[in-house]
Protein backbone atom coordinates (compact mmCIF):
# COMPACT_ATOMS: atom_id res chain seq x y z
CA UNK A 1 0.00 0.00 0.00
CA UNK A 2 1.40 2.91 -1.33
CA UNK A 3 1.42 6.27 1.21
CA UNK A 4 1.15 10.03 -0.71
CA UNK A 5 0.92 11.85 2.38
CA UNK A 6 1.31 11.46 6.07
CA UNK A 7 0.58 13.88 8.97
CA UNK A 8 1.34 12.98 12.56
CA UNK A 9 -1.17 14.06 15.31
CA UNK A 10 0.60 13.77 18.63
CA UNK A 11 -1.77 14.91 21.88
CA UNK A 12 -1.58 15.37 26.06
CA UNK A 13 -4.14 15.94 27.72
CA UNK A 14 -5.54 15.30 31.27
CA UNK A 15 -8.39 13.68 32.32
CA UNK A 16 -11.05 14.84 33.17
CA UNK A 17 -10.10 17.19 30.23
CA UNK A 18 -11.49 20.03 32.07
CA UNK A 19 -10.66 21.47 36.10
CA UNK A 20 -13.76 22.02 37.85
CA UNK A 21 -13.94 25.69 38.90
CA UNK A 22 -16.64 25.20 40.98
CA UNK A 23 -18.61 21.90 42.51
CA UNK A 24 -22.44 20.89 42.36
CA UNK A 25 -23.29 18.62 44.92
CA UNK A 26 -25.82 16.32 45.20
CA UNK A 27 -26.79 15.31 48.11
CA UNK A 28 -30.47 16.30 47.32
CA UNK A 29 -30.99 13.61 44.35
CA UNK A 30 -32.21 10.71 45.12
CA UNK A 31 -31.13 8.01 42.79
CA UNK A 32 -34.28 6.38 41.10
CA UNK A 33 -34.34 2.97 38.77
CA UNK A 34 -33.13 4.08 35.39
CA UNK A 35 -32.33 1.41 32.32
CA UNK A 36 -30.36 -1.56 34.44
CA UNK A 37 -30.61 -3.87 31.19
CA UNK A 38 -28.31 -0.93 28.89
CA UNK A 39 -26.50 -0.17 31.96
CA UNK A 40 -25.37 -3.66 32.34
CA UNK A 41 -24.92 -3.93 28.48
CA UNK A 42 -22.41 -0.98 28.97
CA UNK A 43 -20.62 -2.10 31.56
CA UNK A 44 -22.03 0.75 33.80
CA UNK A 45 -23.13 0.91 37.32
CA UNK A 46 -26.89 0.88 37.96
CA UNK A 47 -27.84 4.41 38.31
CA UNK A 48 -25.89 5.74 35.57
CA UNK A 49 -28.54 7.07 33.20
CA UNK A 50 -30.64 8.93 35.80
CA UNK A 51 -27.66 10.39 36.83
CA UNK A 52 -27.00 11.66 33.51
CA UNK A 53 -30.57 12.71 32.74
CA UNK A 54 -30.69 14.92 36.08
CA UNK A 55 -27.14 16.18 34.94
CA UNK A 56 -28.64 17.58 31.57
CA UNK A 57 -32.13 18.61 33.42
CA UNK A 58 -30.07 21.00 35.60
CA UNK A 59 -28.19 22.38 32.65
CA UNK A 60 -24.67 21.80 34.36
CA UNK A 61 -21.84 22.43 32.16
CA UNK A 62 -18.50 21.59 31.43
CA UNK A 63 -16.36 23.14 34.23
CA UNK A 64 -18.69 22.71 37.10
CA UNK A 65 -17.21 19.34 38.86
CA UNK A 66 -19.71 16.88 41.08
CA UNK A 67 -18.91 16.04 44.23
CA UNK A 68 -21.22 13.56 46.30
CA UNK A 69 -21.90 12.53 49.84
CA UNK A 70 -23.38 9.72 51.54
CA UNK A 71 -26.90 10.96 50.79
CA UNK A 72 -27.35 9.65 46.93
CA UNK A 73 -26.67 6.17 48.21
CA UNK A 74 -23.63 4.22 50.00
CA UNK A 75 -23.61 1.31 47.96
CA UNK A 76 -23.14 2.68 44.48
CA UNK A 77 -24.14 6.35 44.71
CA UNK A 78 -20.65 7.41 44.14
CA UNK A 79 -20.14 4.59 41.36
CA UNK A 80 -23.20 5.76 39.44
CA UNK A 81 -21.50 9.84 39.81
CA UNK A 82 -18.53 8.85 38.67
CA UNK A 83 -19.43 6.42 35.53
CA UNK A 84 -21.71 9.71 34.35
CA UNK A 85 -19.46 12.43 35.29
CA UNK A 86 -16.56 10.30 32.49
CA UNK A 87 -19.07 10.88 29.69
CA UNK A 88 -21.56 13.58 30.53
CA UNK A 89 -20.29 16.28 27.69
CA UNK A 90 -16.94 14.29 27.70
CA UNK A 91 -16.24 14.00 30.84
CA UNK A 92 -16.27 16.56 34.19
CA UNK A 93 -14.35 16.46 37.24
CA UNK A 94 -15.61 14.01 40.23
CA UNK A 95 -14.97 13.76 43.65
CA UNK A 96 -16.23 12.69 47.33
CA UNK A 97 -16.88 15.71 49.61
CA UNK A 98 -13.82 16.20 51.27
CA UNK A 99 -12.11 14.40 48.37
CA UNK A 100 -9.25 15.74 45.91
CA UNK A 101 -10.79 15.02 42.48
CA UNK A 102 -8.41 12.45 40.99
CA UNK A 103 -6.82 13.93 37.77
CA UNK A 104 -3.99 12.25 35.56
CA UNK A 105 -2.18 13.04 32.36
CA UNK A 106 -2.63 10.53 29.52
CA UNK A 107 -0.96 11.38 25.88
CA UNK A 108 -0.02 9.69 22.72
CA UNK A 109 0.72 9.97 18.65
CA UNK A 110 -0.85 8.58 15.94
CA UNK A 111 -0.20 8.56 12.08
CA UNK A 112 -3.01 9.81 9.49
CA UNK A 113 -1.96 7.93 6.13
CA UNK A 114 -3.37 9.22 2.97
CA UNK A 115 -2.79 6.11 0.50
CA UNK A 116 -2.97 5.26 -3.09
CA UNK A 117 -4.60 1.51 -3.06
CA UNK A 118 -7.55 0.52 -0.90
CA UNK A 119 -6.37 -0.80 2.28
CA UNK A 120 -6.07 -4.26 3.09
CA UNK A 121 -8.76 -5.38 5.57
CA UNK A 122 -7.87 -8.93 6.32
CA UNK A 123 -6.18 -8.98 9.46
CA UNK A 124 -7.38 -11.78 11.59
CA UNK A 125 -6.87 -10.46 14.88
CA UNK A 126 -8.40 -7.56 14.53
CA UNK A 127 -12.56 -6.53 14.96
CA UNK A 128 -13.76 -4.99 11.55
CA UNK A 129 -16.75 -2.95 12.01
CA UNK A 130 -18.41 -1.77 9.23
CA UNK A 131 -20.67 0.83 7.57
CA UNK A 132 -23.59 -1.31 5.93
CA UNK A 133 -23.65 1.40 3.02
CA UNK A 134 -20.36 1.07 2.69
CA UNK A 135 -20.11 -2.92 3.18
CA UNK A 136 -23.22 -2.74 0.23
CA UNK A 137 -21.17 -0.80 -1.90
CA UNK A 138 -17.83 -3.12 -1.90
CA UNK A 139 -19.48 -6.04 -0.64
CA UNK A 140 -15.81 -7.87 -0.55
CA UNK A 141 -15.57 -5.54 3.15
CA UNK A 142 -18.14 -8.68 4.17
CA UNK A 143 -15.90 -11.52 3.36
CA UNK A 144 -14.09 -12.35 6.39
CA UNK A 145 -14.18 -13.45 10.49
CA UNK A 146 -15.11 -10.84 13.31
CA UNK A 147 -17.19 -8.78 11.41
CA UNK A 148 -19.80 -6.66 11.96
CA UNK A 149 -21.77 -4.62 9.83
CA UNK A 150 -24.34 -1.62 11.36
CA UNK A 151 -26.04 1.09 9.20
CA UNK A 152 -26.30 3.89 11.85
CA UNK A 153 -28.14 7.31 11.32
CA UNK A 154 -28.53 9.92 13.80
CA UNK A 155 -31.63 8.63 15.64
CA UNK A 156 -29.85 5.76 16.28
CA UNK A 157 -26.39 7.51 17.54
CA UNK A 158 -27.36 6.28 20.87
CA UNK A 159 -26.29 4.55 24.10
CA UNK A 160 -28.39 1.53 22.77
CA UNK A 161 -26.00 1.91 19.56
CA UNK A 162 -22.89 1.43 21.62
CA UNK A 163 -24.80 -1.68 23.34
CA UNK A 164 -25.37 -3.49 20.51
CA UNK A 165 -21.49 -3.24 19.70
CA UNK A 166 -20.28 -4.58 23.15
CA UNK A 167 -22.55 -7.32 23.07
CA UNK A 168 -20.42 -8.72 19.80
CA UNK A 169 -18.48 -12.00 20.69
CA UNK A 170 -16.34 -10.61 19.39
CA UNK A 171 -15.82 -6.99 20.50
CA UNK A 172 -14.61 -8.24 24.24
CA UNK A 173 -12.38 -11.19 22.47
CA UNK A 174 -10.55 -8.54 20.23
CA UNK A 175 -7.91 -6.10 21.79
CA UNK A 176 -7.45 -4.40 18.61
CA UNK A 177 -10.95 -2.58 16.64
CA UNK A 178 -11.37 -1.14 13.12
CA UNK A 179 -13.94 1.14 12.35
CA UNK A 180 -14.49 1.27 8.14
CA UNK A 181 -17.07 3.86 7.62
CA UNK A 182 -18.09 7.77 7.81
CA UNK A 183 -18.28 9.92 11.23
CA UNK A 184 -21.11 9.05 12.90
CA UNK A 185 -19.59 5.12 12.76
CA UNK A 186 -16.31 6.16 14.05
CA UNK A 187 -18.10 7.90 16.83
CA UNK A 188 -20.40 5.40 18.43
CA UNK A 189 -17.63 2.46 17.46
CA UNK A 190 -15.17 4.64 19.20
CA UNK A 191 -17.16 5.16 22.13
CA UNK A 192 -17.83 1.52 22.79
CA UNK A 193 -13.96 0.88 22.31
CA UNK A 194 -13.30 3.63 24.86
CA UNK A 195 -15.50 2.03 27.26
CA UNK A 196 -13.40 -1.65 27.24
CA UNK A 197 -10.89 -0.22 26.17
CA UNK A 198 -9.38 -1.49 23.26
CA UNK A 199 -7.29 0.20 20.43
CA UNK A 200 -9.37 1.32 17.71
CA UNK A 201 -8.25 2.26 13.69
CA UNK A 202 -10.02 4.20 11.81
CA UNK A 203 -10.25 3.79 7.75
CA UNK A 204 -12.98 6.82 6.83
CA UNK A 205 -14.64 6.64 3.95
CA UNK A 206 -16.72 9.59 3.37
CA UNK A 207 -15.28 13.23 2.87
CA UNK A 208 -16.19 14.53 6.10
CA UNK A 209 -14.98 11.81 8.51
CA UNK A 210 -11.35 11.98 6.41
CA UNK A 211 -11.37 15.66 6.61
CA UNK A 212 -12.74 16.07 10.35
CA UNK A 213 -14.00 13.57 12.44
CA UNK A 214 -11.50 10.95 12.36
CA UNK A 215 -9.12 13.65 13.27
CA UNK A 216 -9.33 14.90 16.86
CA UNK A 217 -10.25 11.50 19.52
CA UNK A 218 -13.93 13.27 20.05
CA UNK A 219 -15.96 10.05 20.62
CA UNK A 220 -20.13 10.18 21.40
CA UNK A 221 -23.21 9.72 21.13
CA UNK A 222 -26.61 12.11 20.94
CA UNK A 223 -28.77 12.20 24.33
CA UNK A 224 -32.34 12.75 23.77
CA UNK A 225 -34.00 15.07 23.79
CA UNK A 226 -30.94 16.80 25.65
CA UNK A 227 -28.47 17.00 22.05
CA UNK A 228 -25.93 16.16 19.86
CA UNK A 229 -22.83 14.10 20.88
CA UNK A 230 -23.40 14.93 24.66
CA UNK A 231 -22.31 11.92 25.79
CA UNK A 232 -18.65 10.81 25.23
CA UNK A 233 -14.97 10.34 25.80
CA UNK A 234 -11.91 12.00 24.48
CA UNK A 235 -10.42 8.45 22.62
CA UNK A 236 -7.69 8.87 20.18
CA UNK A 237 -6.74 6.08 17.32
CA UNK A 238 -4.17 4.30 17.26
CA UNK A 239 -4.10 4.57 12.61
CA UNK A 240 -5.90 6.38 10.72
CA UNK A 241 -5.84 5.50 6.84
CA UNK A 242 -7.82 7.89 4.24
CA UNK A 243 -8.44 5.48 0.45
CA UNK A 244 -9.72 8.84 -1.59
CA UNK A 245 -11.19 6.19 -4.11
CA UNK A 246 -13.81 5.56 -1.28
CA UNK A 247 -15.59 8.82 -2.54
CA UNK A 248 -16.62 7.81 -6.00
CA UNK A 249 -19.23 5.67 -4.67
CA UNK A 250 -20.11 8.87 -1.61
CA UNK A 251 -23.42 9.97 -2.35
CA UNK A 252 -23.49 13.91 -3.56
CA UNK A 253 -25.15 14.91 -0.59
CA UNK A 254 -22.55 13.17 1.62
CA UNK A 255 -19.76 14.50 -0.51
CA UNK A 256 -21.84 18.55 -0.60
CA UNK A 257 -21.81 17.98 3.79
CA UNK A 258 -18.47 16.96 4.23
CA UNK A 259 -16.73 19.75 1.77
CA UNK A 260 -18.54 22.45 4.29
CA UNK A 261 -16.21 21.03 6.66
CA UNK A 262 -13.17 21.29 4.20
CA UNK A 263 -14.27 25.12 3.59
CA UNK A 264 -14.28 25.57 6.88
CA UNK A 265 -11.02 24.66 7.85
CA UNK A 266 -10.16 26.71 4.55
CA UNK A 267 -11.93 29.85 5.99
CA UNK A 268 -10.42 29.12 9.62
CA UNK A 269 -6.96 29.15 7.40
CA UNK A 270 -8.00 32.49 5.46
CA UNK A 271 -6.53 30.58 2.71
CA UNK A 272 -8.95 31.51 -0.36
CA UNK A 273 -7.26 29.78 -3.17
CA UNK A 274 -7.68 26.61 -1.08
CA UNK A 275 -11.22 27.50 -0.60
CA UNK A 276 -11.45 28.33 -4.02
CA UNK A 277 -10.40 25.11 -5.34
CA UNK A 278 -12.40 23.64 -3.24
CA UNK A 279 -15.21 24.96 -4.52
CA UNK A 280 -14.49 24.27 -8.26
CA UNK A 281 -13.43 20.85 -7.36
CA UNK A 282 -16.88 19.97 -5.86
CA UNK A 283 -18.28 21.95 -8.92
CA UNK A 284 -16.81 19.90 -11.42
CA UNK A 285 -16.81 16.47 -9.51
CA UNK A 286 -13.54 16.24 -9.49
CA UNK A 287 -11.90 13.65 -7.00
CA UNK A 288 -8.69 13.51 -8.05
CA UNK A 289 -8.15 17.47 -7.32
CA UNK A 290 -10.03 16.74 -4.33
CA UNK A 291 -7.86 13.98 -3.24
CA UNK A 292 -4.82 16.71 -3.95
CA UNK A 293 -6.38 19.26 -1.18
CA UNK A 294 -6.68 17.14 1.45
CA UNK A 295 -3.56 17.12 2.83
CA UNK A 296 -3.95 20.89 3.30
CA UNK A 297 -7.53 20.67 5.02
CA UNK A 298 -6.45 17.97 7.73
CA UNK A 299 -3.45 19.60 8.57
CA UNK A 300 -5.47 22.36 10.10
CA UNK A 301 -7.24 20.19 12.70
CA UNK A 302 -3.98 18.28 13.19
CA UNK A 303 -2.21 21.60 14.20
CA UNK A 304 -5.69 22.67 16.03
CA UNK A 305 -5.73 19.16 17.70
CA UNK A 306 -2.09 18.96 18.47
CA UNK A 307 -2.29 22.43 19.83
CA UNK A 308 -5.40 22.19 22.31
CA UNK A 309 -6.81 18.18 22.21
CA UNK A 310 -9.00 18.50 25.19
CA UNK A 311 -10.97 21.55 23.48
CA UNK A 312 -10.10 23.95 26.57
CA UNK A 313 -9.33 27.09 24.73
CA UNK A 314 -8.26 26.93 20.51
CA UNK A 315 -9.75 24.10 19.37
CA UNK A 316 -13.05 25.51 19.86
CA UNK A 317 -12.61 27.11 16.73
CA UNK A 318 -13.65 23.83 14.79
CA UNK A 319 -16.77 24.76 15.80
CA UNK A 320 -17.53 27.61 13.54
CA UNK A 321 -20.36 27.66 11.81
CA UNK A 322 -21.64 24.37 14.52
CA UNK A 323 -23.64 26.82 17.23
CA UNK A 324 -26.92 27.10 15.54
CA UNK A 325 -25.79 23.66 12.76
CA UNK A 326 -26.05 21.65 15.95
CA UNK A 327 -29.84 23.59 16.98
CA UNK A 328 -30.65 22.78 13.30
CA UNK A 329 -29.86 18.89 13.13
CA UNK A 330 -31.51 18.40 16.45
CA UNK A 331 -34.82 20.60 15.70
CA UNK A 332 -34.65 18.26 11.66
CA UNK A 333 -34.50 15.23 14.02
CA UNK A 334 -37.40 16.03 16.23
CA UNK A 335 -39.14 16.79 13.38
CA UNK A 336 -37.80 14.87 10.22
CA UNK A 337 -36.83 11.31 9.42
CA UNK A 338 -35.86 9.02 6.49
CA UNK A 339 -34.20 10.63 3.40
CA UNK A 340 -35.46 13.87 3.76
CA UNK A 341 -33.59 14.53 7.21
CA UNK A 342 -31.03 17.16 7.23
CA UNK A 343 -27.62 16.12 7.62
CA UNK A 344 -24.63 16.90 9.21
CA UNK A 345 -22.86 18.77 6.92
CA UNK A 346 -25.55 20.72 5.27
CA UNK A 347 -26.31 21.72 8.74
CA UNK A 348 -22.90 23.03 9.13
CA UNK A 349 -22.91 24.77 5.54
CA UNK A 350 -26.20 27.05 6.63
CA UNK A 351 -24.53 26.99 10.15
CA UNK A 352 -21.27 28.98 8.74
CA UNK A 353 -24.23 31.55 6.58
CA UNK A 354 -25.11 32.83 9.82
CA UNK A 355 -22.48 32.84 11.57
CA UNK A 356 -20.72 34.98 9.23
CA UNK A 357 -23.36 37.55 9.20
CA UNK A 358 -22.86 37.34 13.20
CA UNK A 359 -19.03 38.37 12.52
CA UNK A 360 -19.85 41.09 10.16
CA UNK A 361 -22.33 42.52 12.83
CA UNK A 362 -20.30 41.55 15.92
CA UNK A 363 -16.70 40.28 15.66
CA UNK A 364 -15.63 43.34 12.46
CA UNK A 365 -15.67 41.24 9.23
CA UNK A 366 -16.44 43.06 6.32
CA UNK A 367 -19.57 43.32 4.47
CA UNK A 368 -17.57 42.54 1.48
CA UNK A 369 -15.66 39.58 2.86
CA UNK A 370 -18.63 38.46 4.22
CA UNK A 371 -19.89 38.01 1.07
CA UNK A 372 -17.45 36.42 -0.44
CA UNK A 373 -17.05 33.90 1.98
CA UNK A 374 -20.59 33.29 1.69
CA UNK A 375 -20.20 33.45 -2.21
CA UNK A 376 -17.98 30.38 -2.28
CA UNK A 377 -20.14 28.51 0.08
CA UNK A 378 -22.82 28.44 -2.20
CA UNK A 379 -20.26 27.95 -5.43
CA UNK A 380 -19.57 24.85 -4.31
CA UNK A 381 -22.81 23.78 -3.22
CA UNK A 382 -22.77 24.08 0.11
CA UNK A 383 -26.09 26.21 1.09
CA UNK A 384 -29.60 25.12 0.91
CA UNK A 385 -31.62 27.09 0.01
CA UNK A 386 -34.68 28.39 2.05
CA UNK A 387 -37.30 26.21 0.73
CA UNK A 388 -35.03 23.41 0.87
CA UNK A 389 -33.97 24.04 4.67
CA UNK A 390 -37.46 23.82 5.46
CA UNK A 391 -38.08 21.00 3.90
CA UNK A 392 -34.88 19.05 5.66
CA UNK A 393 -36.13 20.40 9.12
CA UNK A 394 -39.58 19.23 8.71
CA UNK A 395 -40.51 22.80 8.99
CA UNK A 396 -43.42 24.41 7.43
CA UNK A 397 -43.01 27.98 8.12
CA UNK A 398 -39.10 29.06 8.67
CA UNK A 399 -39.85 32.43 9.96
CA UNK A 400 -42.38 31.56 12.84
CA UNK A 401 -41.58 32.38 15.95
CA UNK A 402 -42.42 29.10 17.19
CA UNK A 403 -39.20 27.89 15.36
CA UNK A 404 -36.67 30.49 16.82
CA UNK A 405 -37.40 29.89 20.26
CA UNK A 406 -36.82 26.04 19.85
CA UNK A 407 -33.76 26.72 18.16
CA UNK A 408 -32.97 29.09 21.13
CA UNK A 409 -33.60 26.11 23.59
CA UNK A 410 -31.47 23.91 21.96
CA UNK A 411 -28.49 26.36 21.82
CA UNK A 412 -29.11 27.00 25.54
CA UNK A 413 -28.00 23.21 26.07
CA UNK A 414 -25.49 23.22 23.59
CA UNK A 415 -22.87 21.23 25.69
CA UNK A 416 -20.41 24.22 24.79
CA UNK A 417 -21.89 27.03 26.29
CA UNK A 418 -20.10 28.29 29.41
CA UNK A 419 -23.11 30.57 31.23
CA UNK A 420 -25.03 29.21 33.65
CA UNK A 421 -28.19 27.50 33.18
CA UNK A 422 -31.22 30.27 32.62
CA UNK A 423 -28.35 32.79 31.05
CA UNK A 424 -30.18 32.62 27.33
CA UNK A 425 -26.55 33.16 25.93
CA UNK A 426 -24.79 30.49 23.19
CA UNK A 427 -20.95 30.62 22.49
CA UNK A 428 -20.27 31.28 18.96
CA UNK A 429 -16.93 31.19 16.76
CA UNK A 430 -16.98 34.74 14.71
CA UNK A 431 -14.76 35.66 12.12
CA UNK A 432 -12.44 39.24 12.59
CA UNK A 433 -11.34 38.26 9.33
CA UNK A 434 -10.62 34.74 7.05
CA UNK A 435 -7.93 33.54 9.14
CA UNK A 436 -8.74 35.24 12.42
CA UNK A 437 -11.17 34.06 14.68
CA UNK A 438 -12.34 36.96 16.75
CA UNK A 439 -11.30 36.76 20.48
CA UNK A 440 -13.03 37.87 24.06
CA UNK A 441 -11.85 40.35 26.20
CA UNK A 442 -10.84 37.76 28.24
CA UNK A 443 -9.15 35.81 25.62
CA UNK A 444 -11.72 33.28 25.09
CA UNK A 445 -11.69 31.81 21.54
CA UNK A 446 -15.26 31.92 21.59
CA UNK A 447 -17.79 34.70 21.49
CA UNK A 448 -20.77 34.68 24.18
CA UNK A 449 -23.98 36.04 22.90
CA UNK A 450 -27.79 36.68 24.10
CA UNK A 451 -29.78 34.08 21.89
CA UNK A 452 -31.72 36.96 20.61
CA UNK A 453 -29.59 36.89 17.98
CA UNK A 454 -31.34 34.66 16.55
CA UNK A 455 -34.57 37.04 16.14
CA UNK A 456 -32.31 39.93 15.00
CA UNK A 457 -30.14 38.46 12.00
CA UNK A 458 -33.24 35.40 11.32
CA UNK A 459 -34.71 37.69 8.82
CA UNK A 460 -31.39 38.34 6.63
CA UNK A 461 -30.33 34.77 7.31
CA UNK A 462 -33.53 33.72 5.09
CA UNK A 463 -32.88 35.97 2.71
CA UNK A 464 -29.10 35.28 1.67
CA UNK A 465 -29.88 31.60 1.84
Amino acid sequence: MTTSSKLTVSWRMSQPPVAAKSWHNWRDFVLSPSDNKLEAALGWPAGTVAVLEQGFKLGLGRTLGWEVDGAVGEDHGLAALQAAARVFRRGVAARHVGNTALERVIQGTYDIAIVQQQPDLNDAATFYILDGRVAALWPKLTMGPKRLVLTLDEHSKSLASVAQILASPHAQKSARWCVVGGGLLTDVAAFAASLCSATVQFVPTTLLAMADACVGGKTGVNFAPYGKNQIGTFYFPSHVTIWPGWLATLPERELLGGAAECLKHAFLLGDMVLAESLAAALRQRDLTALATLLPAVIKLKVDVVTADPAENGMRAILNFGHTLGHALEAYAHAHQSGAAILTHGEAVGVGMVFALLLSSKYAGLKPLQCQELIEVLKAAGCVLSAAELGKRLGATDLASSALRAALRALMANDKKTMAPAGAERAEWILLATPGVTARSSSGAWTTSLSLAVIDELWTDFLRVL
